[in-house]
């Protein structure tokens, strides 16, 4: 893609309302994926044995 003259940047084609919006969908879904993954990944991780279930006479 060329580049754009500063002065001239104000005639360029701008992305339209709709390109916004898919972008900012599309980080959502990525974060929320990663996020997902994480969370499975820590619950399928064994976890310490918790003090209190002990046996205690």
């Amino acid at each position: 893609m060329k580049k754009i003259d500063p002065r001239f940047q104000k005639f360029a084609k701008k992305k339209s309302n709709a390109a916004i919006k898919e972008g900012f969908k599309q980080e959502k879904r990525k974060y929320k994926k990663e996020k997902a993954e994480f969370l499975n990944k820590k619950e399928r991780s064994p976890r310490k044995a918790d003090c209190r279930t002990s046996d205690r006479a």
